[in-house]
């Protein structure tokens, strides 16, 4: 995906490994000849120049590795951490990646125990295996701590039975369609999380959605169709943004819709 060259509309999702290496979430420096967890950002800008800001980008791999000490096997080529370390920057990076990178979607933590099946004992892939570890320990803290009824950034389908979204009057609910409005009159109500007080309609291919300057405060509604098959898609801010421009990082907003 060079700079040039165009794809737009040719793929749903672009994969990246931003692993650590031998530094944490908090390190910001992006470069291309630099190896760390911001390296995402790099690819974030690089489809923004492409006109290909849409498009979902998944960390197919990332993490951090952590040998056992007295480690007699092969090398890491990943960098190396200690296990409490990597428990607290695995945290700390899905944070990151919370506040600051709406435009991420789904991250793929390498891993719970060495793959594939038959994994030599002496595969420095050992050290990604957080079972039975403190990262795992840190992870199921922190899932636990997030509110069911409220909807983090990313992508979320229509579902009756999701506490972040309150639906009222004859909505019809399908694996294939979400949630299609019934008669004239019917209410949604969505509570989600954002980064920052700036919301606006965005149009076509998204519910609701801020960019880097907008000054919006308060949702217009969209059509019935496209937050029933799309809800609020991550906000948009600046790729390298480190803190939310404005409002308080941990709160979330409450919009309510109605169609007549």
């Amino acid at each position: 995906m060079r700079e040039g060259h165009h794809f737009l509309g040719a793929f749903d999702v672009v994969a990246v490994k931003p692993y650590g290496f031998d530094t944490g979430p908090d390190d910001r420096r992006v470069e291309p000849q630099r190896l760390n967890f911001s390296r995402a950002i790099l690819v974030r800008e690089l489809m923004l120049a492409q006109g290909d800001g849409g498009t979902a980008i998944w960390a197919g791999n990332w993490g951090w590795n952590s040998l056992p000490v007295g480690w007699a096997g092969r090398p890491s080529i990943w960098g190396q951490t200690t296990a409490e370390a990597q428990a607290a920057q695995t945290v700390a990076a899905l944070e990151r990646a919370r506040r600051e990178w709406p435009w991420m979607g789904l991250m793929f933590l390498e891993n719970w125990t060495a793959a594939p099946a038959g994994t030599a004992a002496d595969d420095p892939r050992w050290g990604f295996s957080i079972a039975g570890r403190p990262a795992a320990e840190a992870l199921a803290g922190y899932q636990a701590g997030q509110l069911p009824s409220v909807a983090a950034p990313g992508f979320h389908l229509a579902r009756s039975d999701d506490p972040a979204q309150v639906y009222s009057g004859a909505w019809a609910f399908s694996p294939q369609f979400g949630a299609d409005i019934g008669q004239s009159g019917d209410r949604v109500t969505f509570t989600f999380w954002v980064l920052t007080s700036a919301c606006a309609c965005a149009g076509p291919t998204s519910a609701l959605a801020s960019t880097p300057r907008s000054t919006a405060s308060r949702p217009t509604p969209c059509r019935a169709i496209l937050v029933a098959r799309r809800l609020f898609p991550p906000l948009a801010t600046h790729p390298r943004t480190s803190s939310p421009t404005s409002g308080s990082p941990t709160a979330w907003r409450r919009a309510s819709i109605r169609w007549s």
